[in-house]
């Protein structure tokens, strides 16, 4: 099974880069991931956040318009244990799916119809993050997540 994330921008920040490159190392051995970066609107003075979150969403709803399943991070999503991820996905991976896409939003979040084409939204927590660290937390957990399958010792 293919995992790509699906992120709004670029991580900026250098400890953003450092920690993806790290977890992308680590699951190299147990999974086949890739960070997908879409284009982050600018939205100018005249832009609203509804029409930025469309602008972004128009080239999410291409990348992810493919056979597979497709989980969107929101803070309004469904709140799992890490165990409860690993066993989605060793059921979705026994299931014989070929790609599993995690959506990330810009700044301004996730449209309503990306959303509306996920198959599952997931909370990482009640609190509000930005995409950099949205993106190095789902790494943490996919990488928590195959080790968990794997029988790996974990903190938890």
């Amino acid at each position: 099974m293919k995992i790509e994330i699906v992120v709004v921008g670029k991580p900026k920040a250098g400890f953003a880069s450092q920690g993806v490159a790290h977890y992308l190392k680590h699951l190299s051995g147990l999974a086949t991931v890739e960070v997908v970066s879409i284009k982050q609107e600018s939205g100018g003075k005249n832009s609203s956040p509804d029409k930025v979150r469309q602008e972004e969403a128009a080239r999410i709803l291409k990348r992810i318009d493919k056979p597979g399943r497709t989980v969107a991070l929101d803070v309004k999503g469904e709140k799992i244990s890490s165990p409860s991820l690993a066993k989605r996905l060793t059921a979705w991976e026994q299931s014989g799916l070929n790609r599993l896409s995690f959506v990330i939003g810009g700044p301004w979040g996730l449209d309503q119809a990306v959303l509306d084409k996920a198959d599952l939204v997931l909370s990482l927590s009640k609190m509000t993050f930005s995409h950099e660290l949205s993106l190095l937390m789902i790494l943490e957990q996919i990488y928590r997540a195959f080790s968990i399958k794997a029988g790996r010792p974990y903190a938890k």
